[in-house]
């Protein structure tokens, strides 16, 4: 059997160029012209038609055919100039894959096509931001490290991004490519431009961006929450609910079964397509590279709301009851439940104040900087150096939170209470609460996220040591305490609500006991008014029911 049209001689003679069957030279010459050959027959220049050119292009480079390749390069510059001068900008997938070829050079020197000539127009012609970077990156092999050619190339690469977002009518588009803009510009270090994309993307308002609110629902039974808010005030006293909503469980759920839903992910539609994240000010934050970091978030996410509303209504039922406590005697209980700094249970009492005032603001503002004092006191009290020296301009300082919750997780920290605090207070994969409130975009966290930071706050509260004094002056009055061992301290990070443990079980056992009296005396009350009725109907002494 023999094949006679130019494509199928082509396609047998490359195959056999690639298995080594006979003359290799031979082959890859016969190949490149009978491609050459069918690209002329061919009724237009379409995909099929480049795909064939550049095949040629290759075999012809691949045994150093010099005349071959000149052939091919000549036709490659004819197609593109012919398509950018007749069609500018509507013909990508046919010129960009022959200008790649192009810029790799001849076999043989000097070249007598223009390419960066070619590469230069076809910078102006295609104004999307993807071909931009294609093209920008073939003129920077071929810029030689000239600077000023390099700067020139990085400006048509970031006005394309620009000419993209201008000609888009939607918000959420435009944001998306004044991202790249100001990405490629900071990369390039064209600052001006950086700080135009960023002035741009600040003027698209939330509105704009037509972001659309997804609810999901399931069914719970109503006894569940019900019966984890009546903790909170089955106590004779506003104490006993303080210590029922300090000896809570992690709000973000067990680390390692939120790992496995953030595994199970994989493979599902929505983990094909990049996820953009936004912070509090509508602009952009990050894009999800890590999807199982990000799934992670969405379900602590939720289990940490369901808490957060549960623990917002139960403090709530706290001050209904009982009445809102004192300031001091806040501050006594929370001593009390093994807080060994008074000034960190005064800033927490403070906080938990300012949350049964229903003042949110206050309460997160107070609240956060104790968080971060209770960890750099633990890292202190267990010898661990975290003071960073001055090196160069920049001044010594303490390490920031990430550093420290890093440091306390890898020492013994309990890991899915670490989780719920790099969740709820860091980002970007969270609720970043402590960078907003302190730069200033969220002024009023609302009773959730309040509640919510109380119990993170006072999970470090009640372990840390005594604040180290690291005023110049030592203040009078001081509490010294004995020094704990570092084992204690460790199985206290290791277990941070251990020590509540037996109060929970025998706060749930009187439950239940209490629970099981109440039934019982309900059921002999009810006996007892059954009995009642009856003796009044036989004596004919029936209530009248009439309306």
């Amino acid at each position: 059997m023999s094949v006679t049209a130019p494509a199928a001689i082509a396609r047998m003679e490359d195959l056999l160029f690639e298995r080594r069957v006979g003359n290799g030279l031979h082959r890859a010459r016969r190949a490149a012209s009978n491609y050459l050959l069918a690209i002329d027959v061919a009724a237009e220049l379409g995909m099929d038609e480049v795909d064939a050119l550049v095949r040629a292009w290759t075999l012809a480079r691949s045994v150093r055919e010099g005349a071959v390749d000149a052939d091919v390069r000549h036709r490659m510059a004819r197609i593109c100039e012919e398509a950018m001068a007749n069609t500018p900008g509507a013909r990508p997938g046919v010129v960009l894959p022959l200008l790649q070829a192009l810029a790799q050079g001849p076999v043989t020197n000097p070249d007598p096509h223009d390419v960066d000539g070619l590469l230069t127009i076809a910078a102006a012609v295609f104004r999307r931001g993807d071909l931009a970077e294609q093209i920008a990156s073939d003129r920077r092999r071929r810029a030689s490290g000239d600077p000023e050619v390099l700067e020139r190339i990085a400006r048509d690469e970031v006005a394309a991004y620009f000419a993209e977002a201008d000609s888009s009518p939607n918000g959420a588009v435009r944001m998306h490519h004044l991202n790249a803009a100001a990405r490629v510009a900071t990369d390039r270090g064209l600052t001006e431009l950086a700080r135009e994309a960023a002035a741009r993307m600040q003027r698209i308002g939330t509105s704009e961006l037509g972001m659309q609110v997804i609810r999901a629902e399931s069914s719970l039974p109503k006894y569940v929450p019900e019966s984890f808010i009546a903790g909170f005030t089955h106590g004779s006293s506003w104490r006993d609910g303080l210590s029922y909503f300090l000896a809570t469980g992690v709000p973000s759920g067990d680390v390692d079964q939120l790992r496995r839903t953030g595994l199970e992910q994989r493979g599902t539609l929505a983990s094909l397509f990049a996820t953009t994240l936004f912070g509090a000010n509508g602009l952009p934050i990050v894009t999800a590279a890590d999807k199982q970091a990000h799934s992670m978030s969405q379900t602590a996410s939720m289990s940490a709301q369901y808490y957060g509303h549960m623990f917002a209504a139960g403090l709530d039922h706290i001050a209904e009851r009982f009445g809102v406590p004192p300031l001091e005697e806040i501050a006594d209980a929370i001593i009390e439940m093994g807080c060994r700094d008074p000034r960190l249970a005064q800033g927490l009492a403070l906080g938990f104040k300012h949350y049964f005032d229903r003042d949110y603001q206050s309460c997160a503002a107070v609240v956060i900087p104790k968080f971060e004092a209770s960890a750099r006191s633990l890292l202190r009290e267990l010898d661990e150096g975290i003071y960073r020296v001055q090196v160069g301009n920049d001044p010594g300082g303490y390490v920031g939170l990430y550093n420290l919750l890093s440091e306390l997780k890898e020492l013994a920290l309990d890991e899915s209470w670490a989780y719920f605090f790099e969740w709820l207070f860091l980002g970007p994969y969270g609720a970043n609460l402590r960078n907003d409130v302190a730069h200033g975009f969220v002024f009023d966290p609302g009773p959730v996220y309040a509640a919510l930071l109380l119990r993170a706050v006072s999970v470090l509260v009640l372990v840390a040591d005594i604040l180290p004094a690291d005023e110049y002056l030592p203040k009078a009055g001081v509490v010294q305490m004995e020094p704990r061992p570092r084992q204690v301290v460790l199985d206290s990070l290791a277990d941070p609500v251990r020590s509540d443990r037996l109060s929970r079980s025998v706060s749930t056992a009187a439950n239940v006991l209490e629970r099981a009296v109440w039934w019982l005396r309900a059921r002999a009350a009810l006996r007892i008014t059954r009995r009642r009725n009856r003796d009044s109907d036989v004596d004919g002494e029936r209530p009248d029911r009439s309306p």
